[in-house]
């Protein structure tokens, strides 16, 4: 898990940053429109005023900083999830997305599980579930419905990631393979699942 730090006359205080990991730093005492931040990667990110942070919300902001710092993609998705209360979702079911990020040639309706692909491509896949109560979980990567890529975790937090070969319209989503307990408990007002989706090629 990456931390939001935030420095002002010498002190530091630090948030976390669920989607991804990265470490993003943010100075005050600049005007609006001049906020500078930077990631651990050492690339550059676009330019975001405190005061847009403030209305989008810390999550909604990185999210921004997220897709848009990924210079050079032509097509990229961010959705997530943090309804209250939380889905309860069983062995053999998708994951809900109730909000979207930034979307470029890449669709999401809200309330659902599909994201869809307009161009087809090398994708990075990348995504994270956050659970209650579960002791073993495995969830997929689905494309069209049928699961490509598994992963599992001991616990109750799974991040995990893939680069899949997509065509055109082809519909991703995240699903529970397996956990115990049956059906897996997402977290409550928090962004319990989150997935980014990156054309690399």
């Amino acid at each position: 898990m990456g931390y939001l730090t935030n420095k002002c006359n010498g002190a530091m205080s630090t948030a976390p940053i669920i989607p991804g990991g990265e470490s993003i730093t943010i100075i005050q005492g600049v005007q609006d429109g001049e906020s500078i931040a930077s990631n651990k990667r050492n690339d550059l990110v676009p330019i975001v005023a405190l005061t847009t942070l403030a209305v989008l919300g810390v999550i909604g902001a990185l999210a921004v900083l997220r897709s848009r710092g990924a210079t050079g993609l032509t097509a990229f998705g961010y959705v997530f999830d943090n309804r209250t209360p939380a889905q309860s979702i069983a062995v053999g079911s998708d994951v809900l997305f109730n909000s979207n990020g930034p979307l470029q040639l890449v669709t999401h309706t809200l309330g659902t599980s599909s994201i869809v692909v307009t161009l087809a491509g090398i994708y990075n896949i990348e995504f994270a579930i956050y659970t209650v109560g579960n002791t073993t979980q495995q969830w997929g990567i689905a494309v069209n419905g049928v699961v490509q890529s598994v992963f599992q975790a001991s616990g109750e937090t799974l991040n995990a990631s893939a680069k899949l070969s997509l065509n055109a319209s082809d519909i991703v989503s995240i699903r529970n393979v397996a956990t115990v307990p049956n059906p897996a408990s997402l977290r409550p007002g928090v962004i319990s699942a989150w997935v980014q989706i990156d054309k690399v090629n």
